[in-house]
């Protein structure tokens, strides 16, 4: 049994979290190495996470052969599996609980797909919002990873300072996902975004 909240459609029963924090990965914008997303697995398996949702039609935001299924053979039958935005969640401690969506940028629809996660945060009554990523940067291999971010709120940001981040300063393309972050602010959900800078892979 599922429930429908925009284009996601959510197991029932849907579970009762306490003041959920949202981690977030997006592919394959802001995802160079797939750092977002093996955080984000990494988190997952560390805390035992179990599926909560998915996009009920992603054909709706996604061009498939751009983003290409895949099939493979269990017990001699095939199985076709279509790229998909997921959520899933896991027990935190005693104040909190966690949200991980991987993400997937739509081709089309752009701003109905950021309305329906945006709906999904609302329903699921979540405080926070972090998107965690990486991108291409000149800086050398041969020292400390850099990590930039940005935050809503002034406690946020200096608690990001505290912990060695710099503040991002970039200015160019992006994705119409970022709309997540500018909205997520508006609807009073904390929101920050950690990107890692990592050097491009030699070129032969």
């Amino acid at each position: 049994m599922t429930i429908q909240v925009g284009a996601f459609e959510l197991r029932e029963p849907v579970p009762a979290l306490r003041r959920p924090h949202l981690l977030a990965s997006l592919r394959p914008w802001i995802d160079v190495g797939s750092v977002g997303t093996m955080g984000l697995n990494f988190l997952e398996e560390l805390w035992g996470a179990q599926p909560l949702g998915q996009l009920s039609t992603p054909g709706t935001f996604y061009d498939f052969t751009r983003y290409r299924p895949t099939i493979r053979i269990s017990e001699g039958q095939l199985e076709m599996r279509l790229p998909n935005t997921i959520m899933g969640y896991a027990r935190g401690n005693e104040e909190q609980d966690w949200l991980f969506l991987h993400m997937l940028e739509p081709h089309s629809h752009g701003e109905e797909y950021v309305e329906s996660v945006l709906e999904v945060m609302k329903y699921l009554d979540v405080c926070q919002y972090c998107l965690v990523g990486s991108m291409y940067a000149p800086v050398p291999h041969t020292r400390p990873p850099l990590i930039s971010g940005i935050a809503s709120t002034e406690p946020l940001q200096e608690r990001l300072c505290q912990l060695g981040v710099r503040e991002i300063t970039y200015e160019g393309p992006t994705s119409v996902v970022s709309m997540l972050n500018t909205e997520a602010g508006q609807q009073g959900i904390e929101d920050l975004i950690v990107v890692l800078h990592t050097y491009p892979p030699t070129l032969s």
